[in-house]
């Protein structure tokens, strides 16, 4: 199972390897129920920073497609503008 339902309010969530952290989904992700080979839209952009780092924030910014993650360009760790499978939960 690539994707799992935290809750009816906080909606799914998945792991992400750029981040290595999960990102979950709000109300207004539409996500096609296979848990397989998930397709969640919008895409995905976050900002962070780690615990004790500094400024600039980190970017992950990601589409979910038939159980890919595809990074896109302004991502900034080491997946930017590559495609991968999901990994399972």
């Amino acid at each position: 199972m690539k994707i799992d339902k935290v809750n009816e309010e906080t909606g799914w969530y998945f792991f992400c390897p750029g981040c290595n952290t999960h990102h979950s989904t709000k109300k207004r992700w539409t996500f096609n129920g296979n848990l397989e080979f998930p397709t969640i839209t919008p895409s995905f952009h976050t900002r962070y920073t780690k615990t004790g780092e500094q400024l600039p924030y980190k970017v992950c910014h990601l589409f979910v497609t038939d159980g890919k993650i595809i990074y896109l360009n302004d991502s900034t760790h080491k997946f930017s503008g590559q495609t991968i499978e999901m990994v399972d939960l």
